[in-house]
């Protein structure tokens, strides 16, 4: 068994570059200062083998090349937030949320979180999510907002419940409706 320390978690960097047709590269920095880069098209999870090297730039250039030739117009390479708590996980089935009446669709969700994809972007910064399947609903924050490229939104939310019992209720629905990413 490997140990990693604790503070390994926060010496972790992450890039992220988004293609105009869709692709998504990404870019990794671990504890050990070594870069894991990979490209993946829309809608799929890690498509490349993940590469490691000591050159962030090298890495960049080969998570980019992984990405379809297209007239690349597209936004610069951007460091974004610390890595996540608990892993994504996508629902095998659709997965179908309530937001103060209006529908949203889970598109994939962990312990901590869920992104959610909606009609409208006009989403307060604390909401609930009702899952009328399962009987339950949590409260979010919201964290972030983008448009999906169906013309759609969407929401990535923070579960702010603090409750043990729906908390729980919450952890084995995230573990019965989703597939490890």
């Amino acid at each position: 068994m490997i140990v990693i320390p604790a503070r390994a978690k926060f010496t972790e960097r992450r890039w992220e570059r988004q293609h105009a047709n869709g692709w998504r590269g990404i870019v990794v920095e671990t504890h050990e200062q070594w870069y894991t880069g990979w490209a993946q098209p829309p809608g799929r999870t890690r498509s490349t083998p993940a590469l490691q090297g000591t050159d962030l730039l090298k890495c960049q250039a080969s998570a980019d090349d992984s990405v379809p030739a297209h007239d690349c117009r597209c936004p610069t390479w951007q460091e974004v937030g610390l890595p996540r708590r608990w892993p994504r996980k996508e629902p095998f089935a659709a997965l179908l949320a309530h937001i103060e009446d209006r529908p949203a669709v889970v598109r994939d969700l962990s312990y901590g979180g869920v992104k959610l994809e909606m009609s409208e972007a006009d989403i307060p910064p604390r909401f609930q999510i009702a899952f009328h399947r399962f009987d339950l609903t949590i409260q979010v924050r919201t964290v972030w907002m983008r448009p999906a490229p169906s013309a759609l939104w969407w929401c990535g939310a923070e579960v702010c419940e603090v409750n043990p019992a729906t908390e729980t209720k919450w952890r084995q629905i995230v573990d019965t409706v989703s597939a490890d990413l």
